[in-house]
C-alpha cells in the first residue's frame, strides 16, 4: 500500500485503525497547516514549537488511542489548534508579542543621553555594541549578522538553516530586545550554576564622566565574540598584511574549533612554512590527521614536531603520540605520565591521557587522568566535559552532572560542553515548558558555536527525539548531510532516526553508507553490528562480529556487542554468552559491563545469572544509582519467582528514586510509582499523577506515564 497515494480520509480510516505508518503520513500533510494556524496567533518561536508538540500529541491520542468519530478532519483540527492555543496562554499566564518601534527607534532613544546628542548614527552602532554583545543567542547572532555584517535574509536563512520569514522575525525581535536594553526597561535571564534556578535582573545604563557606556549593573562573564564577525575581521587584516601570519593562525584556530578540518589544516601548513617552530601547531595539525583517519601523516607530523621540542616533556608529548598511532597504548600512557612529571603544571599530557584512555574504554584511568588536570586547575574546561564519557560508564552522575554545569558557567560558549549538557538534559526529561526552552537554547548555541560538528547537531536532534518529534529529526539530518556527505557519524544517526519513521530500507542504505565511509571505525562497526542484529541481517552480523573481534579485541563493548548479536540474530546464545563474559572479566569495575552481559543472558534464558549480573551491577556503582536499573532487577527477580527478592529490590527503587530526585524530579516519581504499583500501594495512583504533572519525561515515557494513569483510573 503506497501511503503517498492515499487521500487524507483514506489515511485517516488507517490510522484508527491502528496502522501507525498512516498516522505518520497523515501527520506529514497536517503540520504545515497547524504551523500556519498558531503562527497566525503567536510570534515567539519558542512558543510555537510547544503548541505544535501538543497538537500533535492531542492528534495522535484522539486518532490512535481513542478513535474518536472525526467528521470533517479539517475543521476538527481547526478547532483543536484553537483550543490549544487557548488553554496555552490561559494555563501559562503568557502574553502575545506585540509589534514595537525598529532600530531607528533605538538610536533615537540614545538621544536623550547627554553624550549621544552629537554623534552620527555609525557611532551610535559603536555605542550601543555592548548592549548588542548583552542579547540572547538566539537574538545577537541574526542581529549582527543583519545590521553589523550587512547579510540579506536570503543569506542569513541558508546559514541558520531557517525560513527568511523566521530569520525576519528574529532580527525584528532582536530590535525590540535592543531598544528595552537600552531604556532600562528589560530583565536579563540569567542562569545560577548552583542551584540551577532560574532569576531575573533588572539593569540599566550607568554613565561615566567621558560621556560613554561604561558597563552595566549586573556581573556577567566575559562573553567569547560571535565567529561570523570575527572570521570577517580577520579576512579584512589578512588582505591588508598578506605576509602576516598571526591572523591566519586565529582563521586557523577558529576553524579547528569548529570541526573544519580541511580548511584548518591548510591554513596550518601556511603558518608552518612561515614560522616552523610552532609547536602547538604541529600537535594541531597530528591532532587532524588523527580525525580524518591519515596515520602515517599524524606520524610524520609528530617526527618532525618532536625534533623541534623545547623541553623533555614536548619530546615524550610527541612520542607518546606517536605510539598512539602505531597502536601501542600502554607505551602511550607511560610516556604522557612521564611527560606529566616533567613539566607538573601544564595538564596538556593529562588531557590527551585522559582523551586516549576514553577512547579505548579505560574509564578509570580517564577520570584519574582528568581528576590530575582539575587538582592544577578545578576550573580546567577540558577536563571537566572530557570527563562526561568516563564518568557516565561508572555511573558517577553526581561528579557527572556538577562538572557540566559548572563547565556551561565558565564559558556558555563551548560547544562541548553545551552539547553535553543539552544531551544530559533531553535523558532526563528537560523537554518541556520553561525547562525544555533551556535545553533548546543550550543544544541550539552549541550549533551556533560548532555548525560542522556532528556531536553538536546531534544534540540539537536528541531534543526533538526526546519530543517525540521524529520526521523533525530527520530532516535536520538531512540538511546537515547535504553539507557533510562524508560524515560516517551523521549517517549512522541518521539511519537510526529514519528507523523511528518506519523507513526501514532507508535506514538500512544509510547505514551501509556509513559503513562504506569508514568501515574500519570501531563505533561505526559497532552501531552496524548493533543495526544489524535488531533489523536480522544475520550476514551483516556476522561479518561486523569478525572484524570487531578481529580489529578491536581491547575494546569491552566489542564483546558485549558481539555476545548480544550472536545470541538475538545468529541463534547461539552459549557461544554469545561466552564473548559477553570476557568484557566483565577485562573490566569488572564498571558497571555498564555488567549490565549489558545481563542483557545477553537474559536472551540466552539464562535468566538467574543474569539477575545475578545485574546485581553485580548495582553493587559496583559509586554514588547515585538510577531508579530504572534498580527497577529492572525488581521485575526480573519477580519473573523469575524470586518473590521475596524482587520485593526488597522494589524498596532499594524507593531509596534511589529519592536520591534521583535531585537530577529528574518527575524520572524519580515515575520510577517510584511503577515500584509503589507492584509493591500494591494505594498512593501508586496519586505518585503517578505528580509524575505527570511535572511533565519532566520523554514523549515516549510520557505516553507511557498517561496510558498508566488512563488504565488505574479505570
Amino acid at each position: 500500500m503506497n501511503l503517498k497515494q492515499l487521500s487524507n480520509v483514506r489515511l485517516l480510516q488507517a490510522a484508527q485503525n491502528g496502522h501507525q505508518p498512516a498516522y505518520w503520513e497523515l501527520w506529514q500533510r497536517l503540520a504545515p497547516q497547524v504551523q500556519r494556524q498558531v503562527s497566525c496567533t503567536v510570534q515567539n518561536r519558542d512558543d510555537i514549537e510547544d503548541i505544535v508538540q501538543e497538537v500533535q500529541n492531542k492528534v495522535r491520542d484522539s486518532i490512535l488511542v481513542r478513535r474518536h468519530t472525526i467528521r470533517t478532519l479539517q475543521s476538527w483540527l481547526h478547532t483543536v489548534v484553537k483550543n490549544v492555543c487557548n488553554d496555552y496562554f490561559k494555563d501559562k499566564n503568557r502574553e502575545i508579542v506585540l509589534p514595537l518601534y525598529q532600530l531607528e527607534a533605538c538610536i533615537a532613544e540614545l538621544k536623550q543621553y547627554e553624550q549621544a546628542q552629537l554623534l552620527e548614527k555609525s557611532q551610535n552602532l559603536d555605542e550601543i555594541m555592548q548592549y548588542v554583545h548583552s542579547l540572547p543567542g538566539r537574538f545577537r547572532s541574526f542581529f549582527i549578522m543583519r545590521k553589523i555584517e550587512k547579510l540579506s535574509y536570503d543569506e542569513i536563512a541558508r546559514i541558520t538553516s531557517m525560513s527568511t520569514h523566521a530569520v525576519e522575525q528574529r532580527v525584528y525581535l532582536a530590535e525590540c530586545r535592543l531598544r528595552r536594553l537600552i531604556k532600562g526597561e528589560c530583565r536579563l535571564w540569567v542562569e545560577d550554576s548552583l542551584n540551577r534556578q532560574i532569576t531575573h535582573v533588572r539593569f540599566a545604563p550607568v554613565l561615566i564622566k567621558n560621556q560613554g557606556i561604561h558597563s552595566l549593573r549586573v556581573h556577567m562573564a566575559d562573553r567569547v565574540p560571535l565567529r561570523s564577525v570575527r572570521v570577517s575581521t580577520i579576512q579584512s587584516q589578512m588582505e591588508k598584511h598578506p605576509g602576516g601570519w598571526r591572523p591566519l593562525l586565529e582563521l586557523a584556530d577558529i576553524h579547528f574549533a569548529t570541526g573544519q578540518w580541511e580548511s584548518a589544516a591548510g591554513e596550518y601548513k601556511q603558518v608552518l612554512s612561515i614560522q616552523p617552530n610552532q609547536m602547538t601547531v604541529w600537535l594541531r595539525l597530528g591532532r587532524i590527521y588523527r580525525e580524518t583517519g591519515n596515520t602515517e601523516a599524524a606520524v610524520e607530523t609528530y617526527r618532525q614536531a618532536r625534533v623541534i621540542a623545547p623541553t623533555t616533556a614536548c619530546r615524550l608529548h610527541c612520542e607518546a603520540w606517536i605510539a598512539v598511532c602505531n597502536d601501542r597504548i600502554a607505551c602511550a600512557v607511560e610516556l604522557f605520565k612521564r611527560a606529566a612529571q616533567h613539566d607538573k603544571n601544564n595538564p596538556a599530557y593529562w588531557h590527551d591521557l585522559g582523551f586516549i584512555a576514553r577512547d579505548q574504554q579505560l574509564d578509570m584511568l580517564s577520570v584519574e587522568a582528568f581528576d590530575h588536570a582539575l587538582e592544577i586547575d578545578r576550573n580546567d574546561m577540558v577536563a571537566l566535559a572530557g570527563s562526561h564519557d568516563a564518568l557516565h560508564n561508572l555511573d558517577r552522575n553526581a561528579e557527572l552532572i556538577s562538572r557540566l554545569y559548572r563547565a556551561v558557567s565558565l564559558n556558555e560558549n563551548d560547544p562541548t560542553a553545551l552539547k553535553l549538557l543539552a544531551v544530559h538534559r533531553c535523558e532526563n526529561g528537560f523537554v518541556w515548558n520553561t525547562e525544555g526552552k533551556k535545553t533548546l537554547q543550550l543544544a541550539r548555541r552549541a550549533v551556533q558555536n560548532a555548525p560542522h560538528s556532528t556531536e553538536a547537531y546531534e544534540s540539537l536532534c536528541n531534543y526533538y527525539y526526546s519530543r517525540g518529534r521524529y520526521y523533525k529529526e530527520v530532516g535536520l539530518w538531512e540538511s546537515f548531510l547535504n553539507d557533510h556527505p562524508a560524515d560516517s557519524r551523521a549517517w549512522r544517526k541518521y539511519a537510526r532516526a529514519l528507523l523511528k519513521t518506519a523507513r526501514v530500507v532507508d535506514a538500512n542504505q544509510a547505514m551501509q553508507r556509513s559503513l562504506d565511509i569508514a568501515g574500519d571505525n570501531f563505533f561505526v562497526l559497532l552501531d552496524a553490528c548493533d543495526f544489524a542484529a535488531e533489523q536480522g541481517d544475520a550476514v551483516t552480523t556476522q561479518t561486523c562480529i569478525q572484524n570487531l573481534l578481529h580489529r578491536y579485541p581491547d575494546f569491552w563493548q566489542t564483546y558485549t556487542i558481539s555476545g548480544y548479536a550472536l545470541a538475538v540474530c545468529l541463534h547461539q546464545p552459549a557461544q554469545g554468552c561466552n564473548v559477553a563474559r570476557r568484557a566483565v572479566e577485562m573490566h569488572p569495575e564498571v558497571p555498564r559491563t555488567w549490565r549489558q552481559y545481563a542483557e545477553v543472558l537474559w536472551a540466552a534464558e539464562r535468566k538467574t545469572e543474569a539477575v545475578a549480573a545485574q546485581e553485580k551491577a548495582f553493587h559496583v556503582t559509586q554514588g547515585l544509582r538510577h531508579p530504572r536499573y534498580t527497577l529492572d532487577i525488581a521485575k526480573r527477580c519477580l519473573l523469575t519467582n524470586q518473590q521475596n527478592e524482587g520485593r526488597n529490590w522494589l524498596h532499594a527503587v524507593l531509596e534511589d528514586a529519592d536520591q534521583w530526585r535531585c537530577v529528574s524530579p518527575t524520572m524519580a516519581l515515575f520510577f517510584k510509582a511503577q515500584a509503589l504499583e507492584l509493591l500494591g500501594c494505594t498512593s501508586a495512583l496519586q505518585t503517578y499523577e505528580e509524575a505527570l504533572q511535572l511533565g519532566l519525561l520523554q514523549h515516549d515515557e510520557l505516553i507511557c506515564l498517561r496510558k498508566k494513569i488512563q488504565a488505574m483510573r479505570k
